[in-house]
């Protein structure tokens, strides 16, 4: 935690630092998903606004589209479906790995290291794929 010396004339100055240091430790330490990637996904599925629905879910932020997960943030990685076609090519690009729950690969999910988020197209293949099977799922 942040601490203060006690210092003649910025002794309140350091009260009021240390709560505000101290309370922004507290809500980094809780946050469960990457607030700007979840940023930079929501312009993007905007043309599909009146189906998204955003859930808390894995411990982080889900994207529901349709009532279907589609994409997803944990951390600071990117959780998508995939439809099963396209999930042992998807799974042997580079940054992407099956993605585990309670030690366990889950079916059709995969998950995106922030490397291979890097370019905005990359973030919005993604994106197209987690829509692809949510759509696939209807």
């Amino acid at each position: 935690m942040f601490r203060c010396s006690r210092i003649t004339g910025i002794q309140q100055i350091c009260i009021v630092l240390r709560k505000h240091l101290n309370n922004l430790f507290f809500i980094t330490k809780i946050m469960a998903y990457n607030e700007e990637l979840a940023y930079r996904i929501r312009p993007h599925l905007e043309p599909f606004s009146e189906f998204i629905e955003e859930m808390k879910m894995f411990g982080g932020l889900s994207f529901m589209y349709k009532g279907k997960m589609s994409v997803g943030i944990v951390k600071d990685d990117l959780m998508v479906r995939v439809v099963a076609e396209k999930f042992e090519q998807v799974l042997a690009e580079p940054y992407v790995q099956p993605m585990k729950f309670t030690g366990k690969a889950m079916k059709n999910f995969v998950q995106v290291q922030p490397g291979g988020l890097e370019k905005e197209s990359d973030l919005v293949r993604w994106i197209s794929l987690g829509i692809e099977h949510a759509e696939a799922q209807q």
